[in-house]
């Protein structure tokens, strides 16, 4: 069998973006996924049966250790002789292919995402942008997460050759199986609703991610806090960022302070806080197709969205509401929305939605004939 290489600059993006994906390609690849050390690549080592290679990659832009990174990735890749490399997370794919394209490799895979120039100014988004240019020099073949992803590229000439998509987009689809509203029994939803101190006529908001300024939890918080109603809660899943454009101190006040908010840090399962809640809120400042929408909509909720790449791929006025990003008042008007008009809201068409057009099942079809054509 071929040899695949599938790199990322976090583990966790491995183990839960891409979860079952790995162990899917193993049976038509000789799969090794390479990322920095951690108990989410050990855990998903043994959960979908591939090699796993630690590379330690720094997020942010950190010149002796890129170096380091590089080199040390130009080794692995030496020993390795894969016949495929595939990155799709930004600092781990510009090293990725550069070291891939010196070693050799035939077919070289990046997947773009969310763009992180999106949201920066000056020297900063040009240099984030020559970066872009550069892996996609480096890569053999180019990939958009979606069609909001393939415009951006085209725009700013990010690319010197076509990019694709990948099935309906996305870089994973949905398991339809596992994020089944029906798969939460009971029991664990009161005992969750009793933990939190929600009460069975609350309006329970939910927010997915991390937190931090650019998924728009500052907007989030300072719109929830306005909205003069009884009964809502607001749920916040996910790990803060303390350094990394870490939230305003208002909205940590606020957060801290207020009682209907309830912060419960990062969780490997989201799939019980969705079965309590109502409607999930993505604020995002950038995306590149977010996972969590598709998701919540397995899980029969509708969201409320900013008008980022992606979320008009999914969201439609059967099930949500798309809004301008970084605007408190739009968020405020689209909570009260959602709330006084839920019953307009199809949670039907939610899941037929997100199941019908982002199958797994289908994403990974489509993506094994992407590899197969693409290291012919």
């Amino acid at each position: 069998m071929k040899k695949l290489y599938r790199l990322t600059t976090i583990p966790v993006s491995l183990n839960i973006l891409l979860k079952n994906q790995l162990r899917y390609l193993n049976q038509y690849f000789h799969v090794t996924a390479v990322s920095s050390p951690g108990k989410y690549l050990d855990e998903l080592e043994q959960r979908e049966g591939v090699q796993t290679i630690a590379v330690e990659f720094e997020r942010e832009i950190n010149i002796k250790k890129d170096i380091k990174s590089l080199l040390n990735l130009i080794k692995v890749l030496k020993a390795g002789k894969p016949d495929i490399v595939h990155s799709n997370t930004p600092k781990s794919s510009l090293i990725a292919m550069l070291a891939a394209k010196i070693v050799g490799a035939p077919c070289r895979i990046y997947t773009i995402t969310g763009l992180r120039f999106e949201t920066e100014h000056g020297l900063k988004r040009r240099i984030l942008i020559w970066m872009e240019q550069v892996t996609c020099r480096c890569a053999t073949h180019v990939v958009a997460e979606s069609k909001g992803v393939k415009r951006m590229i085209e725009e700013n000439n990010l690319s010197n050759k076509p990019s694709v998509i990948i099935g309906n987009g996305n870089i994973n689809g949905i398991d339809d199986k596992f994020w089944d509203k029906e798969k939460v029994a009971e029991e664990i939803r009161n005992r969750l609703k009793e933990e939190l101190n929600i009460e069975d006529g609350d309006f329970v908001f939910l927010f997915v991610g991390r937190l931090t300024g650019d998924k728009g939890v500052n907007e989030l918080v300072k719109a929830f806090s306005q909205v003069n109603q009884e009964n809502i809660k607001l749920i916040l899943v996910g790990p803060k960022e303390e350094t990394l454009d870490a939230l305003q101190s208002d909205t940590v006040q606020i957060i801290d302070n207020n009682d209907s908010i309830k912060a419960v840090g990062f969780q490997s399962d989201v799939r019980s806080y969705m079965a309590i809640s109502h409607a999930l809120i993505l604020p995002s400042y950038r995306e590149g197709f977010p996972n969590v929408i598709l998701q919540a909509g397995a899980m029969m909720l509708p969201c409320i969205v900013t008008d980022v790449n992606g979320t008009d791929e999914v969201i439609d006025s059967k099930n949500g509401i798309i809004i301008n990003k970084r605007n408190v008042q739009d968020l405020k008007n689209a909570m009260l929305s959602m709330i006084n008009d839920y019953k307009s809201f199809d949670k039907e068409y939610c899941r037929h939605k997100s199941v019908s057009l982002f199958s797994q099942e289908s994403f990974y079809k489509e993506l094994l004939s992407f590899y197969q054509k693409a290291s012919n």
